[in-house]
């Protein structure tokens, strides 16, 4: 009997197709939900990154305008701190300069206790606040806070440190004291009037309240602290991210015109050394037996007149006595660093030293001091009071200039020399780096080995080169050596620009015929940047036009692009005035490089010009905004000074000229953003109106890191070269304490 095969229908089983259908769901499902979680992951980036933007922000909103608190007030009549409390602060400004307190000028920053305000009330977090600003008003004048009310700064602040915390515990505002005690926390000490949301208030007595002859505020600093937190949950933690940002600010609680709101921490003068306690009023007065007030509850040392507040006492300026500045430059020169004398004993640190030139004085008129990062000289100082080295130009050096012009090592800077031989008559040197390779010569000097050490090399046209007024260093042709521009003056308010091309070996030529070109005037100041957008460097000179020294020009020579390089099409605006200094780099949102000009006005006064720059040939530059300084603006340099931001701020310095406002070095806080291209604050947001003299020479570098790792210091600092006489100066450094990251 032969057997029958069972044959299986094609197809699945009802079980295989409910095998198979459950594994498809759980596959998909797997993936569904790993997509869901990497959204929400996402999400969280997104929101953890505007968190943090809107942290910073809104400290830097706060910090800008907090540091001018009692600008142009008199703390007998007007306190600059009205109310201090943990969340909410009021203070008083001159913005309009009439001596006044206005409707508008009392202003009043605080933490709204409303949680449905549409920018928050949509988020998941139930602890989100908005930090509000409010100005005085008719109806108000004291700005007292008021949910809904004002202008909301940031958003989503929790102030808070942990999740499992359901109440505000890290104060928006800590008041310390010189001792850096938190006043708000005193013995005593009750809640805010406006209610206890507000947090607890810094006593009356400890603001100066009521005002009145002799009356003191007690507060040195602030500390603003802002936390904001995600408005979802971590998927991956299961709580909410947080960013905590803050800076410390020193308000100025001290009127303008008697202060100047100089910010130096000791008293300084003519001759003699005095001591003295006083009030946070903070005048003083030095006479030829030094005697004088200092600030607050410290004490004061000086050798004459002077006035001060005080920088942070941990930080005070540095001043070191020389001759009189007329120049000077930031350049890593000396890389055995284990021989400088400082306690420093690893080399190649790179960190920045300065070059100073001064008015010709017997046999040294180029000083070097050596940067002793990071160990310090003894006496945990940056730089000793005397220089490191000295060199001897012969004449007058106006202007330096610091690069690697030969073909040594790249860290090994050379100096570059512009020099006044006669009346319209200069030229200009090299100093080598002696790291060169020259036998017995020392690395980190620059010069011959002559004691003291001369040029290398000089150069000038004969007749022709006039009195060099402006130096920059850069590679024109772009043949890999530096090249360098000269601005000079050849006769009454006339000048010339000049090119001569670098070798690379130190050495320079040029064509006199081919490489001379007439500026408007007489060339105070010269730069190099690619001003049109095409790939070539350009040249800008800021000029001076009449006898007055009261009107001026800016100069762009534009490069043709071509294999020999000439500089024939130029373009020509009119400053405010005659133009002493400029600063070429980005200072509003765009990518073009835009011009900053120091400008004398008359014989007393003088401001800073924002011109931005459209990228073109016709029309190029823009004035946009600008801002009167206190007496002649001479210098100028820009950098990051203020926390919170990337942007480039100003730096300026001011000559006395003879009025009665004393010279000052300012910096303006910048905002790239702001409307219309305001981007200088109408008032200035720190100054030093004790530097020691006409200050000359202005520059910013971070010399407290080594520059293979600048982010170790979060701020650059500032250099100034000042003139207290016809032949004596000072060299001030100011280590930056303005703003420090707490809580990255």
């Amino acid at each position: 009997m032969m057997a029958h095969r069972t044959h299986r229908s094609p197809g699945f089983t009802l079980v295989e197709v409910t095998i198979a259908l459950v594994l498809f769901a759980l596959v998909i499902g797997s993936i569904y939900e790993i997509y869901v979680r990497g959204e929400k992951s996402q999400q969280v980036g997104i929101e953890l990154a505007e968190a943090s933007q809107n942290a910073r922000s809104g400290v830097d909103l706060i910090a800008r305008e907090l540091r001018s608190a009692g600008y142009g007030i008199d703390p007998s009549t007007q306190p600059s701190i009205v109310v201090g409390s943990q969340y909410r602060v009021t203070f008083a400004l001159d913005t309009n300069g009439n001596r006044q307190i206005d409707m508008g000028e009392v202003v009043t920053y605080f933490l709204d206790p409303n949680t449905s305000d549409p920018l928050i009330a949509g988020s998941a977090n139930p602890y989100d606040f908005v930090l509000r600003r409010k100005a005085g008003t008719n109806a108000d004048s004291l700005a007292n806070p008021v949910s809904g009310q004002g202008e909301i700064v940031a958003y989503g602040l929790t102030q808070r440190t942990a999740d499992n915390i359901t109440a505000k515990n890290v104060p928006l505002f800590s008041y310390r004291d010189v001792n850096s005690i938190a006043l708000e926390l005193k013995a005593g000490t009750s809640n805010d009037a406006a209610g206890a949301f507000y947090g607890k208030t810094v006593a009356s007595a400890d603001l100066g309240v009521p005002p009145g002859p002799g009356t003191a505020s007690r507060v040195k600093t602030v500390l603003v602290s802002m936390v904001t937190e995600t408005k979802q949950k971590n998927v991956q933690t299961g709580g909410y991210d947080r960013v905590t940002i803050a800076t410390s600010v020193e308000p100025r609680n001290f009127p303008f015109l008697a202060q100047a709101n100089q910010f130096t921490a000791a008293n300084t003068g003519a001759t003699g050394t005095g001591t003295g306690s006083g009030t946070a009023s903070g005048t003083a007065t030095g006479t030829a037996s030094g005697s004088g007030t200092g600030t607050a509850s410290g004490t004061g040392t000086g050798s004459g007149t002077g006035t001060g507040t005080g920088l942070p006492p941990s930080q005070p300026p540095i001043h070191i006595p020389t001759d009189r500045v007329l120049a000077l430059a930031l350049a890593d020169l000396d890389e055995n660093d284990d021989q400088e004398g400082s306690q420093t004993t690893q080399d190649n640190q790179h960190d920045l030293d300065i070059v100073v030139g001064t008015r010709a004085s017997g046999v040294a008129n180029i000083r070097v001091w050596w940067n002793g990062q990071p160990d310090r000289y003894t006496g945990n100082v940056w730089f000793r009071q005397t220089e490191s080295y000295l060199g001897n130009a012969s004449f007058d050096i106006p202007v330096l200039a610091a690069a690697n012009v030969d073909n040594s090592n790249v860290e090994d800077r050379d100096v570059l020399a512009g020099v006044t031989t006669g009346t319209n008559v200069g030229r200009f040197q090299v100093w080598q780096n002696q790291a060169f390779g020259y036998v017995g010569q020392v690395p980190g000097k620059v010069g011959t080995t002559t004691n003291p050490a001369a040029p290398n090399s000089q150069y000038w046209d004969n007749p022709g080169t006039g009195e060099v007024k402006g130096l920059a260093v850069g590679d024109l042709n772009e043949d890999g050596s530096p090249d360098v521009v000269l601005g000079t003056k050849t006769a009454s308010n006339q000048g010339k620009i000049e090119i001569w091309w670098g070798d690379g070996a130190g050495n320079y030529t040029h064509t006199a015929s081919l490489d001379v070109y007439a500026a408007s005037g007489e060339v105070r100041s010269v730069a190099i940047r690619d001003m049109n957008a095409d790939g070539y460097p350009d040249v800008v000179a800021g000029t001076k036009t009449n006898t007055a020294d009261t009107s001026g020009n800016i100069d762009i020579f534009y490069s043709n692009a071509l294999s020999i390089r000439r500089f024939t099409t130029t373009y020509t605006v009119a400053a405010g005035g005659s133009v002493y200094a400029i600063a070429l780099g980005r200072m509003d949102a765009d990518s073009n490089p835009d011009v900053i000009t120091a400008v004398r006005t008359g014989a007393t006064t003088g401001k800073v010009e924002f011109w931005r720059n459209s990228g073109i040939i016709i029309g190029a530059l823009t004035r946009r905004d600008e801002q009167a300084t206190p007496g002649p603006a001479i210098s100028v340099a820009i950098g990051h000074i203020d926390y919170g931001n990337v942007s480039n701020d100003i730096v300026v310095g001011t000559s006395g000229a003879g009025g009665a406002t004393p010279p000052a070095v300012q910096v303006f806080f910048c905002d790239p953003n702001a409307t219309g291209g305001a981007i200088i604050p109408n008032v200035f947001s720190w100054a030093d109106a004790n530097a020691g003299g006409s200050v000359n020479a202005v520059a910013v570098g971070k010399l407290q890191c080594s520059q293979d790792s600048p982010d170790t210091d979060p701020l650059a600092d500032i250099v100034a070269g000042t003139a207290t006489s016809a032949s004596t100066g000072d060299l001030v450094i100011y280590m930056n304490p303005y703003a420090s990251l707490i809580v990255p």
